[in-house]
């Protein structure tokens, strides 16, 4: 369950700071304009914590598979069944996201 604690703790502000970065990037003495080197420090630092805190989640949860089930065959097919299931959810985002972004017009105003 610590892994677990830890993980929580990491994602979740790592997840909203990966999708926004405070004030104090901006920097006032430049007349409000973005400090891109603390802005590129931002988005380099905050993505790693959160595949910390993802790891630390993922390899807890799947140490808890040999628990699920006595028969190594009911495992295995549950092991691929899981993986298959991610790959087809990936699969699925990304295929939406490439629609997206061929239907999306990229003109800025």
């Amino acid at each position: 369950m610590p892994w677990y604690y830890f993980g929580f703790l990491m994602v979740i502000p790592c997840f909203l700071g990966i999708f926004s970065y405070p004030p104090f990037i901006n920097d006032p003495k430049k007349d409000g304009k973005i400090n891109e080197t603390l802005q590129a420090a931002w988005y380099i630092t905050l993505p790693a914590l959160f595949n910390v805190g993802w790891a630390s989640v993922q390899i807890s949860h799947m140490s808890i598979v040999n628990q699920l089930s006595y028969s190594g065959t009911r495992r295995d097919v549950m092991v691929n069944n899981r993986n298959a299931f991610t790959y087809l959810a990936n699969i699925t985002v990304l295929s939406f996201a490439l629609l997206f972004f061929l239907t999306v017009d990229n003109a800025v105003d």
